[in-house]
């Protein structure tokens, strides 16, 4: 059976997780890793026409995490079958993400109907990166990132709040990894490189950035 890790990655809006995975997925399939990437839940059911603000939102949240766990155990009872002795999981965020836009009662009613808690659903993760936004040290770096994606532009200050939710929703994880903010990206991407060959426990390896990144 191989060895088998599933990582979270996850932060405050224009941390770097987009980018940061797909690089995950290059460096470590370099090292002989298999890399299975579990893209975010929420963006896949609101593409797909599935909102929160049509409903309510505990019914979409419950329909969320359900699919959440079900990719999880889907693809861990995948890996043991794959031709590869040590397989990285990567989700871009991970279930205790969502908890975020919940009110406490909301997201104890959730784990009472899926059968879990959260206290299991955070240990359920073997480490945890969480990538500090770039507008917690420069405004102006935020602003020309969300000109060029053309994304949602909310104010420094709600980015803020959400980075401080999605760090508290993960505190207390025993494996949890603060990437603080840079303007230098590439920099940033090399720490969360190094960060998960120092959790794995292998030689950091020289890392070398997609061009297109």
């Amino acid at each position: 059976m191989p060895k088998v890790f599933k990582l979270v990655i996850t932060g405050g809006p224009c941390g770097g997780m987009s980018t940061g995975i797909k690089e995950i997925e290059k460096h470590y399939t370099a090292l002989g890793y298999k890399v299975i990437l579990i893209n975010q839940t929420s963006d896949e059911l609101i593409k797909g026409g599935v909102t929160p603000w049509e409903g309510e939102s505990i019914d979409f949240h419950y329909t969320l995490l359900s699919i959440q766990l079900y990719k999880e155990r889907m693809y861990s009872d995948w890996s043991g079958h794959l031709n590869s002795d040590k397989v990285l999981i990567v989700c871009e965020r991970g279930a205790l993400d969502y908890k975020v836009h919940l009110t406490q009662t909301d997201f104890d009613i959730l784990m009472e109907k899926l059968n879990t808690n959260e206290v299991d659903l955070r240990e359920s993760y073997d480490a945890v990166f969480h990538l500090i936004s770039v507008v917690n040290i420069s405004e102006e770096a935020y602003y020309k990132h969300k000109k060029n994606d053309k994304g949602k532009i909310e104010s420094p200050e709600q980015i803020r709040a959400f980075n401080e939710k999605f760090l508290t929703a993960w505190t207390g994880h025993p494996n949890l990894y603060i990437l603080e903010s840079t303007t230098d990206f590439e920099s940033k991407i090399a720490n969360l490189i190094s960060e998960i060959a120092e959790f794995l426990g292998v030689p950091k390896q020289p890392y070398h950035p997609t061009a297109s990144s």
